[in-house]
């Protein structure tokens, strides 16, 4: 049982070290992303255009779309190491309140005001259960229930700008490479602000544990008291 919460948190290095280890795989991925996504510009095989529109352009791309769904996953362990989940069902409060100030005490290091867009749950969840939500707009579609606003089901797709499409698209796992916004069932997340957000707990998190880059990796456990 927890029922004398140590003053501070005997593993904290070990929680920097996981967010150090979870930003830099954010920045290291969004950095492939935009190389993949601004070496296809116009006039590049596959790349397509409407005459009517000629600065803007769009482009089939599944493998981007691995990536964005990885910077996802770290986001969210970020979140959880930084914000404590609200108290599970059985969970006994000892735990609980471990969490909570667990993440008080790591948020000490931190402007809480600079990390906001990692805390948005929204995109992540509509990642789950894809496979469901794939049958739900087919359905729609199939028995034309889908909103009377769209115009055209875009998936897998990188667009140059908001307007690269005819209509107004229903976007499934869509990247704009303007705004850097990424786009899933009616849900989106700006990953720029992600990767800025992720850079900026690197860089702390860095600061700190530079005079022993392997902090956390080794914790020596105290001898137990003697009866």
């Amino acid at each position: 049982m927890l029922e004398n919460l140590p003053e501070n948190n005997l593993l904290i290095d070990h929680y920097l070290q996981e967010l150090r280890t979870l930003s830099s795989e954010i920045v290291r991925t969004f950095n492939e992303i935009e190389s993949i996504v601004h070496s296809r510009k116009q006039g590049t095989e596959a790349v397509f255009t409407f005459p009517h529109i000629p600065d803007k352009y769009f482009f089939i791309q599944p493998d981007v779309f691995t990536r964005i769904a990885s910077i996802q996953v770290h986001s969210a362990n970020i979140n959880k190491i930084l914000f404590a989940t609200p108290r599970k069902k059985n969970e006994a409060k000892s735990k609980y309140d471990y969490r909570v100030k667990r993440s008080d005490e790591l948020q000490k290091y931190f402007d809480m005001d600079r990390i906001s867009e990692i805390r948005s749950n929204d995109v992540r969840n509509s990642l789950e259960h894809f496979d469901e939500r794939l049958d739900n707009i087919s359905l729609r579609l199939w028995n034309r229930s889908i909103d009377g606003e769209y115009e055209v089901i875009a998936s897998n797709i990188i667009l140059s700008s908001e307007g690269a499409l005819h209509g107004k698209p229903y976007y499934l796992k869509c990247y704009i490479i303007d705004s850097k916004i990424y786009k899933n069932a009616e849900k989106e997340s700006n990953l720029g602000e992600l990767v800025s957000e992720a850079n900026y707990i690197r860089t702390v998190v860095e600061s700190k544990l530079i005079s022993n880059p392997q902090a956390g990796s080794i914790i020596i456990i105290p001898p137990r008291p003697k009866s």
